[in-house]
This record gives structure tokens, sequence and C-alpha cells, in this order.
């Protein structure tokens, strides 16, 4: 996580986009590369800032996840019928509050409702592992009472990360129906 002056050296065959996401923009914070699946880049924010990272060089500045910039975002979701899934990235979306993740889901429920909603939420995280006291009571509500089915993709480099207390995170985890 440390970063060295040689990631400044240009390298032959390294590109900054290196997943092309620039071209699968669909608003801001709106990534489609697949006709079912959208991911919404929900904040920039990150427990770590893994050096490797491939969204390192991903513009937050202007695609902030302010509720405005998430409206656009949401109403491109509600109106593609055939997004069955949406995953929650960043940044690390379990860097956002309970509050914010519970608006944030009732907006895509409202706005996917009439056309018969979604199949499944996916959350991509890594503050579940480096950040256990993270996944707290409000959290863990927070995804029972959601209308989907609910994936947690865990974000652990090296097995020594995975301590006692990031143990019992994945358990709570796991507690609530989550993949």
């Amino acid at each position: 996580v440390l970063p060295l002056d040689a990631e400044l050296d240009a390298a032959p065959g390294f590109e900054l986009d290196p997943l092309h996401e620039a071209e699968a923009r669909r608003a801001p914070g709106l990534l489609q590369k697949y006709r079912t699946r959208a991911l919404l880049v929900v904040t920039g924010a990150c427990a770590m800032h893994c050096r490797y990272c491939f969204r390192r060089e991903y513009p937050y500045e202007t695609e902030h996840s302010d509720t405005g910039r998430w409206r656009e975002a949401i109403a491109a979701i509600g109106a593609d019928s055939a997004v069955r899934e949406v995953i929650l990235s960043g940044g690390d979306p379990l860097s956002l509050g309970n509050a914010r993740l519970g608006a944030l889901t009732q907006a895509l429920a409202s706005a996917t409702r009439e056309r018969g909603g979604l199949d499944s939420l996916r959350i991509h995280t890594r503050n579940a592992i480096v950040l256990p006291s993270r996944v707290d009571a409000g959290l863990l509500e927070w995804l029972r009472a959601q209308p989907w089915r609910v994936t947690v993709v865990l974000h652990v480099n090296h097995p020594h990360e995975l301590s006692q207390d990031a143990l019992d995170a994945v358990r709570a985890l796991h507690g609530t129906g989550v993949q």
C-alpha cells in the first residue's frame, strides 16, 4: 500500500484505464460492460489505497457520489429493463454510512419497480476485512432488508489479513443470508 517512485515510470504495454471503463460509462459513476449488469461507483473513499487498484486513475473528482449524480445513474438503470444486477463498487461502498446505503438502495428499488425490479445486488468491499468494525448492527439490518439476492465480494490480499475480528465480521455478514 506504500507508493513507490517507480510507479510513475512509463512502462510499455501498461495504460491508465486497463479495463477500458471510460468506454463503458453510461452516466456519471455508472459503468455497463454487460447487458444485464451495471456497476455503480458510489464513492472514491476506501480504507486502503492498494497500489495495484485498477481504479486508481478513475476520475472520482468528476464523478462524485452525491445525490444528484446518483439520480442520473439510477435513472439510467431504471430505464434499462435488461439490467438485473447492480454492483456497488468504488472506492469501497462500505465507506458510506448505513443511512446513505439505505437511501441508495431505496432509490434503486423505486427506479426499477415498474419494470419488475432487480434480481441481485453485489457489493465489492475491502472494509469488512481491514475495518471489521464497519460490519455493525445497522449494516447487518440494511443487508437483511434488501429485496434482492445480495452477494458480498470480499477483497482479501493475504490470509494474514483474516484476523479474528475480520472472521467474526464475515460470519456476521453470512448470518444475514448474503452470499
